[in-house]
C-alpha cells in the first residue's frame, strides 16, 4: 500500500512543481507581449482642486489597463509641460464680449457707448502680440472704433481710426451694402490718399506647408507650398505663421515702396501655450471645437510621443458646492474631434465612486471596439 501511495504523492508533487514552473513562465510572456500605449496627460485645474480631481483622474487612467493590449502611458508628455496664458485667455474672451456689445449699442446708435466699448477691448488686447490673439480681433476692434468715431462726427479722429485699420488690413473694403455712407466716403478718401503710391513685396518662407500667415494679426493666405508673396503699403507689420501644434514664428518689418525682401519662418512640431488654450476650449464645450485647429494638434501631439491615443482631462469647480465637473476626454487619431468624452460630476461623496466606475466602463467599451474588435465579436456570439 506504501509504494502506490508514495507514487501517487509524487506525482502530485510533480504537477506541483509543472504548475509552480508554468504559471510565472505565462505571466513572464504577457509582461513581454508589446504593450500599445495611449498617451496620460495631465490634469488641467487650478492647484487647488488638483488633489480631489488627480485622485479620480489617475484612477479612469489605470482603468485603461482593464483592455487587452493596451498600456496608459504618463510618461508620453508633449513636452515642453506648458499650462494655458490665462491672461491672453480672459482678454480675448472679454473683448470678444465688449465687441458684441458693441455691434448692439452701434445698432442702437448708441455711438458714445460704442466707442467706449471698443476702447476698453483695445486697451485690454494691446499688451498681447497680434499673433497671440484672436484672427482679426484687434482689427475689428478698430474698424468697430472708426465706425462710432464716424457715426459721432468726429472727423480727423475717425480718419485716423479707419486708416489704422486699413492699415492692419489692406485687404479690407468698405461695402456700401454692409457699411454707413460716411464710412464709405471716409473709406475712399483713405485709398485715395494712398493712389499712385506703389506696394511693397514680401514673400513668406514656411518650414512646413499649410501654415496660416498672419499680418498683424490678420489671415492673409495658407502656404500651401511653404511659400507666400503678399503686396502690402509701406509699413512697418508682424508677420507671422501660425498651424496647430506647432510654434508660431513671428519677425516684424519695416518696408518701403517697391521693396521687395523675404521673410523665414520655421515652425517647430511643439507643445504651446496656444495648443494648450484650444485643448482647455475644446474639453470645456467640445461642440464649439468642431473646426479647431486642435484636432490637428492632437493628431502631430500623438506622433510625436509615439501613441495610438491620447486621454486627457480638465476639472472646473462649480461654484454653488465644494465639488466640480471632471471632464475626460479620449483622442484617437483618424478623427477629428473626440472619440470618448464625458463629465463626472465630483461632490466629495461616497457616489463619485460608482460615476466614475461607469465613465471607466464606457471608456474601456470605446477602446475595446477600437483595439479588440475580434474579442467583442466573439463575446457577442456567445
Amino acid at each position: 500500500m506504501a509504494g502506490p501511495r508514495l507514487a501517487t504523492l509524487a506525482l502530485a508533487a510533480c504537477v506541483c512543481l509543472v504548475g509552480t514552473l508554468l504559471v510565472p513562465a505565462s505571466a513572464q510572456a504577457r509582461r513581454n507581449r508589446t504593450q500599445i500605449p495611449i498617451a496620460v496627460w495631465q490634469l488641467m485645474t487650478p492647484d487647488e482642486d488638483r488633489a480631489l480631481a488627480e485622485h479620480w483622474f489617475g484612477e479612469i487612467a489605470e482603468g485603461v489597463h482593464a483592455v487587452d493590449g493596451l498600456m496608459p502611458d504618463p510618461e508620453r508628455a508633449f513636452s515642453p509641460d506648458l499650462k494655458p496664458a490665462e491672461g491672453v485667455v480672459v482678454a480675448i474672451e472679454t473683448a470678444q464680449r465688449w465687441l458684441d456689445a458693441a455691434w448692439l449699442a452701434h445698432s442702437r446708435r448708441e455711438w458714445s457707448t460704442t466707442l467706449g466699448l471698443a476702447d476698453d477691448a483695445l486697451a485690454l488686447v494691446e499688451p498681447f502680440p497680434a499673433v497671440r490673439l484672436s484672427e482679426g480681433l484687434r482689427r475689428d476692434l478698430m474698424l468697430m472704433r472708426a465706425r462710432a468715431l464716424t457715426r459721432h462726427g468726429t472727423s480727423q479722429d475717425a480718419h485716423d481710426a479707419l486708416r489704422d485699420a486699413m492699415f492692419l488690413d489692406p485687404s479690407w473694403e468698405a461695402h456700401p451694402r454692409w457699411e454707413h455712407g460716411d464710412v464709405v466716403a471716409l473709406y475712399e478718401s483713405i485709398k485715395e490718399e494712398r493712389a499712385g503710391v506703389p506696394d511693397a513685396r514680401v514673400t513668406v518662407h514656411t518650414s512646413v506647408p499649410g501654415a496660416r500667415i498672419l499680418v498683424s494679426g490678420v489671415g492673409r493666405a495658407d502656404s500651401r507650398d511653404g511659400l507666400v508673396a503678399l503686396d502690402l503699403p509701406a509699413g512697418t507689420y508682424e508677420i507671422a505663421a501660425r498651424k496647430a501644434g506647432h510654434t508660431a514664428p513671428s519677425e516684424t518689418v519695416r518696408v518701403r515702396p517697391r521693396e521687395e525682401i523675404d521673410v523665414d519662418l520655421d515652425l517647430e512640431v511643439r507643445n504651446t501655450a496656444a495648443f494648450q488654450e484650444l485643448l482647455q476650449a475644446a474639453l470645456k464645450d467640445p461642440a464649439s471645437a468642431r473646426r479647431s485647429e486642435v484636432w490637428e494638434g492632437l493628431r502631430l501631439a500623438n506622433d510625436s510621443v509615439q501613441a495610438q491615443g491620447v486621454l486627457t482631462a480638465r476639472f472646473e469647480r462649480s461654484e454653488d458646492t465644494e465639488g466640480g465637473r471632471l471632464q475626460v476626454a479620449l483622442y484617437l487619431p483618424g478623427r477629428a474631434g473626440w472619440a470618448f468624452y464625458r463629465e463626472v460630476e465630483l461632490r466629495r461623496e461616497g457616489r463619485d465612486a460608482f460615476a466614475v466606475a461607469a465613465l471607466i466602463d464606457e471608456l474601456t467599451l470605446i477602446l475595446d471596439r477600437r483595439f479588440n474588435p475580434a474579442s467583442l465579436e466573439e463575446l457577442a456570439a456567445r
